[in-house]
């Protein structure tokens, strides 16, 4: 098992902003796959997501719930995720995402 603190759309030490929560929201589940290690992409999410045992999604503005619940449900099919709203990581992002995996 695999805890995964925190997660955002960063490269490196740079912010991904576009203002779009949904680009957000698929970079940091691409780094989230790099950090467990299934570095295919978004492209192979779903395939590879029975191994997202839970995850915890954090929203900065309650408006974009329901289109990133959409986006997690097409992504992550199967997989427990909770939304809540709070500050993120960095002023500038709109989602971060924690969870566990098991690997």
């Amino acid at each position: 098992m695999i805890y995964i603190s925190g997660t955002a759309a960063i490269r490196g030490e740079e912010s991904m902003v576009t203002g779009d929560v949904l680009w957000q929201t698929e970079i940091t589940l691409e780094n989230i796959q790099h950090l467990i290690g299934l570095e295919e992409g978004k492209e192979k999410l779903p395939e590879h997501s029975g191994k997202l045992e839970l995850l915890r999604v954090y929203l900065k503005n309650e408006k974009d719930a329901q289109i990133v619940k959409e986006d997690m449900d097409k992504l992550c099919p199967g997989v427990p995720v909770a939304y809540l709203y709070a500050d993120v990581c960095r002023e500038e992002l709109l989602v971060e995402i924690e969870g566990i995996a098991h690997l």
